[in-house]
């Protein structure tokens, strides 16, 4: 902790840094390049940020971290039983309470496995060791690198995302991606779905699974870098349609190849989430989220629930595709030739095509007009016996979205929810609204 000038203790804060591990490094230098004083803390090399408060509302966003060398040096520190530091908002302490138990083992056995290792100190040098294990992942790429210096050697990793979900380095040819235990199978489901369209899915040089570090197993993909990322967000619109007219395109070919190899994806891992499926899952849906419902709503959802299965029972007359179930623009890359290259297959599963319409529409703007040519032009790309399983797939699809953040509150601990804990009810609100249009 660091003292400030009122002489409470706090912690060390970094201006315009957005909780970004990529951008971590970026925002010390800026800082130091405009002649503003940073804790030494803070000038240590970090690695391993996990966010444990996202902000907002006047908080601050907190994130767990572990130097480099592990030589840090700061006016004073915190220690389990004292108060938390000035300002510190309350779900973070709490997740910082959880993480020191967990690495002391002074919680009960049976909750220390509910944090994937790679959101603990100590993580580091997991990833260390796992690359050291891998020969090919061995010869392309090496954790050496401090966030706060620069890159010295091209083999050398940066972290770019660290979460609950993942933990995600690279450098200028490969990425590393380290998933939540829960997605055991996303490795092994890319590499098939990569060999399956290798124009459209980079391709997966090595994968693994991580044991025998105290936590549950941990899969690992090692796959070609992508030349361009994430867009920026001046964007503009004409932009991001094109770019989603190009990556819906890309998956429906991508969707009507997998038609023909449905018990080869099956077998990598690929999920069964069709119609049939979703709708016995409804009840406990509705169940979860009623208590976060108004008096309105909760009158509502009796007939909600008949529309939703009446039209689940429409949707299985349409043999299911594979789909991505998270394809926003910041899983559309591009490589060299600007052709789109779609990424992060975590939530890949047989469905039905409307799931991945509702992720790219939900990120345009409202004018009807455009999402209606996007909509059109998935369509013709799958063929117009798909038209209603696009249609009236893309009006379920916040029942299958509700369903899959519901799988992910099964899973993640409580002091890791951030983001996630209210998404179930955002999103069963958001099918009330579609079926009373």
């Amino acid at each position: 902790m660091v003292r400030r000038p009122d002489g409470a203790l706090a912690l060390p804060t970094l201006p315009g840094w957005d909780t970004e591990p990529s951008n971590y490094a970026d925002a010390v230098a800026g800082q130091l390049a405009a002649g503003h004083e940073l804790p030494a803390a803070l000038r240590a090399g970090l690695t391993h940020l996990t966010p444990l408060s996202w902000g907002g509302a006047g908080a601050a966003a907190v994130s767990l971290a572990e130097s480099w060398d592990h030589d840090l040096s700061a006016d004073a520190w915190w220690t389990s039983g004292s108060p938390p530091p000035h300002g510190m908002p309350s779900e973070a302490h709490e997740g910082l309470l959880a993480a020191t138990e967990k690495v002391t083992g002074d919680s009960p056995k049976s909750t220390r496995d509910d944090w994937p290792f790679f959101c603990l100190p100590g993580a580091t040098a997991a990833i260390l060791a796992l690359l050291d294990g891998d020969e090919t992942a061995k010869s392309l790429a090496a954790l050496t690198v401090r966030p706060c210096g620069g890159v010295s050697d091209e083999r050398e990793l940066l972290q770019v995302q660290g979460w609950s979900i993942s933990s995600v380095w690279r450098n200028d040819d490969v990425v590393l991606k380290i998933s939540h235990p829960a997605w055991l199978a996303e490795p092994r489901l890319t590499a098939a779905l990569a060999k399956l369209a290798p124009g459209s899915v980079p391709a997966v040089i090595s994968h693994g699974v991580i044991t025998g570090r105290g936590a549950q197993p941990t899969a690992y993909l090692l796959r070609r870098r992508v030349i361009d990322d994430e867009p920026g967000a001046d964007e503009d619109e004409a932009d991001k349609v094109n770019r989603s007219v190009a990556a819906l395109r890309a998956l429906a070919e991508l969707q009507l190849s997998a038609s023909t190899r449905v018990d080869r994806l099956r077998a990598a891992g690929v999920v069964d989430r069709d119609p049939q499926r979703t709708s016995g899952e409804l009840a406990r849906l509705w169940q979860v989220v009623t208590p976060h419902l108004g008096d309105d709503e909760r009158a509502a959802l009796p007939g909600v629930d008949d529309k939703v299965r009446a039209g689940l029972e429409r949707l299985a007359r349409t043999p299911p595709l594979v789909v991505h179930g998270d394809l926003h623009l910041g899983n559309v890359l591009k490589d060299q030739r600007g052709e789109p290259q779609l990424i992060d297959w975590t939530d890949a599963a047989f469905a039905w095509p409307g799931v991945d319409l509702y992720t790219i529409l939900s990120r345009l703007g409202p004018d009807e007009e455009t999402r209606e040519s996007v909509t059109t032009a998935y369509v013709a790309a799958l063929g117009h016996e798909f038209e209603e399983a696009v249609r009236l797939g893309l009006e379920l699809a916040p029942s299958y979205h509700a369903l899959s953040y519901l799988r992910i509150s099964d899973f993640l601990p409580r002091e890791l929810a951030g983001i996630f804990a209210n998404e179930v009810t955002r999103l069963v609100k958001r099918q009330l609204e579609v079926i009373a249009r």
